[in-house]
């Protein structure tokens, strides 16, 4: 991704949700949907993850996967903004 942003509109009640991310720490957006599979509930997720696809060994023989080395730390910042 180039730009570190994603939304989700209810085009019922026009409700909003924005995020916004530094791409050079999170450079995928991850999509998680649940359709009543888990205990009937139905989700939406968006989430920036520096790896893609699931599962991590698969993702990291494609290059697709961030790298924290030994004894460092990673920050992620992330900013949401909702409108009702």
């Amino acid at each position: 991704m180039r730009e570190g942003q994603a939304g989700l509109v209810n085009s019922a009640t026009r409700d909003r949700l924005r995020f916004e991310w530094d791409t050079k720490v999170n450079n995928t957006l991850g999509l998680w949907l649940t359709r009543g599979g888990w205990n009937g509930y139905h989700h939406v997720v968006l989430e920036p993850i520096n790896g893609a696809p699931d599962p991590l060994d698969v993702a990291a023989k494609a290059g697709r996967c961030g790298i924290v080395p030994p004894r460092e730390t990673l920050f992620l910042e992330c900013q949401s903004n909702c409108q009702f």
